[in-house]
């Protein structure tokens, strides 16, 4: 007899950040709204992952998410077949939106499969426990004070990679940067996230230009999403490789990009896109003969251990440091033990699924249930 979806639950928590940032167009965060998923099977199996919304990218919010679950896609599931994922997917997708919330469900399931076949996320996936090297995100800070959190991380966990916000003014963009050169050194990683707002004839200016001589590894998403021409002419110009984000975010908007030659690279996040899409987008990259990137989409330890399974399974493809320090922003995590972070890498968990082991008392202190 098959196993099936007994139940779904979705427990909303907010985590502190000691580290708040800004980005975008005045985009600030001080804490982490998320939300636990977990999805238990007929046999008593459980598997958990976390729905991280983004209100001003995707319109989720955490109370939104939450209700989709328990409302929306929950009932839905309920009795299906845990190995039937395309089943899921189809029944998920009689929900419009909620991108988020349904890439927490494939996720949380990914991690149930893994533990009953006995093995890793990263060996479902069809990889092994690689170490993921990690990088770490500078907000809309500069001077003194982007130094110092730079020296602190460094020294704290190893990392040697930064991703810098950018977007307000390229000029402004192109300080920090040469900040960041002088003071780190060539060996450093460093790139870009404009977050949209830089314009076609940006590509080549001389600012562009100069993060080029620079060492820029690559600049994240410079132009509008809606602006198809601008975006290719951006792309074709620039000295410096474009990673698409969320214009890539699903097969084929991926394949739309490519094809126009409107991104280098394809930004990959499997909290926005679930596992199983995830690895469509791998696909497609290969199949066009670019690399790919891993964001986080400012997952807690939760969404970083299972995303770093999947960077560890997918190493060939994803060359780049993994956007994943954003935990380290944080002033406590849900997470029994903590992310295994050493020399500037994650220690991808051995044992069976994710690796995500709950403290019970930190999820009933920090849910935050009406």
């Amino acid at each position: 007899m098959s196993v099936t979806i007994h139940r779904i639950e979705a427990i909303p928590f907010t985590l502190p950040l000691t580290r708040s940032f800004s980005y975008g167009v005045g985009v600030q965060r001080t804490c982490q709204r998320h939300v636990l998923v977990r999805v238990f099977d007929s046999d008593g199996g459980m598997g958990q992952s976390e729905i991280t919304p983004r209100p001003a990218i995707h319109g989720e919010t955490q109370a939104g998410a939450t209700h989709a679950v328990r409302t929306h896609i929950a009932p839905s599931l309920v009795g299906c077949d845990i190995v039937d994922l395309e089943n899921i997917r189809i029944r998920m997708d009689h929900l419009a939106c909620n991108p988020t919330a349904k890439a927490g469900i494939d996720t949380a399931l990914h991690d149930l499969l893994a533990k009953r076949a006995g093995v890793s996320l990263s060996g479902l996936l069809g990889g092994g426990p690689r170490p993921v090297p990690v990088s770490y995100m500078i907000g809309h800070v500069d001077g003194s004070a982007m130094l110092d959190e730079v020296d602190t991380v460094r020294a704290e966990t190893g990392i040697n990679a930064f991703k810098v916000k950018g977007g307000k003014a390229i000029r402004s963009d192109l300080a920090r940067i040469s900040a960041l050169r002088r003071h780190l050194g060539d060996e450093a990683f460093l790139f870009v996230d404009a977050n949209e707002l830089y314009s076609e004839h940006d590509a080549h200016s001389s600012w562009v230009q100069e993060m080029a001589r620079l060492g820029v590894a690559m600049i994240e998403e410079p132009v509008l999403r809606s602006a198809i021409a601008a975006r290719s002419g951006f792309a074709q110009r620039c000295p410096v490789p474009v990673v698409g984000d969320d214009s890539v975010s699903d097969p084929a908007s991926a394949v739309a990009e490519l094809t126009r030659g409107s991104v280098h690279i394809l930004g990959i996040k499997p909290p926005r896109s679930g596992l199983r899409r995830s690895v469509e987008l791998i696909s497609i990259a290969r199949a066009f003969g670019v690399p790919c990137w891993l964001g986080s989409q400012g997952v807690t330890g939760i969404g970083t251990l299972s995303s770093a399974h999947f960077a560890a399974a997918f190493s060939s493809s994803l060359p780049y440091p993994a956007d994943l320090g954003n935990f380290l922003r944080q002033g406590d995590d849900l997470l029994a033990q903590p992310v295994p972070l050493k020399d500037g890498m994650i220690m991808v968990p051995p044992g069976t699924g994710s690796g995500v082991e709950i403290d019970e008392d930190k999820l009933a202190h920090y849910g935050t249930e009406d």
